[in-house]
């Protein structure tokens, strides 16, 4: 059987998906490079579940140079909105 499918996102869920979205807007602006080449939607949508405890298998492209200029301030920045 396929695994089940995720719990839709909740109100807050959604508007710190809104807040994930600007902040790579603002990454991509900074690297001068479109945000869909940097991270797709579906992508912050599993960054925002990793960080909020959800068992995430990490996909094989947040490695390398989008792990240290994407993800790494992203999560700090979700780290730091749920404190």
């Amino acid at each position: 059987l396929p695994s089940r499918l995720p719990a839709p996102l909740t109100a807050p869920q959604r508007q710190q998906l809104k807040q994930l979205k600007a902040r790579l807007r603002d990454i991509a602006a900074h690297l001068e490079a479109a945000p869909e080449a940097l991270l797709q939607g579906r992508d912050c949508e599993l960054l925002l579940r990793e960080s909020c405890g959800e068992a995430v298998q990490p996909p094989l492209h947040w490695q390398g140079w989008r792990r240290e200029l994407v993800l790494e301030p992203l999560r700090s920045g979700l780290a730091r909105a749920s404190s």
